[in-house]
């Protein structure tokens, strides 16, 4: 995955803290993920409203790391806020 260049690099995630930031269960996942983020010229996050306010074991971005975040309507005020706080962007 190194060894390639990436224009946009799109994650998912099954958990987003706000102040601990994009998690994974699993150390591979989370390693092939930072070096797709490590090589991309942007990069956006992709999880709906269920994937925030928790934490995995692995982390392996901040929200702030991220050129938008694409989430679903139904996130709550509280989390987004707290995600803005950490320099998170939004897509509205």
């Amino acid at each position: 995955m190194s060894r390639f260049h990436y224009d946009k690099a799109f994650f998912g995630s099954s958990a987003v803290d706000a102040s601990f930031g994009a998690s994974a269960t699993r150390e591979i996942e989370a390693a092939v993920k930072r070096c797709v983020y490590a090589n991309a010229e942007e990069s956006y996050l992709l999880a709906d409203h269920t994937k925030f306010g928790k934490k995995n074991l692995i982390k392996y971005n901040d929200v702030s790391e991220y050129q938008l975040i694409f989430t679903d309507e139904e996130l709550e005020t509280e989390q987004k806020n707290k995600v803005i706080r950490q320099g998170g962007r939004f897509c509205e």
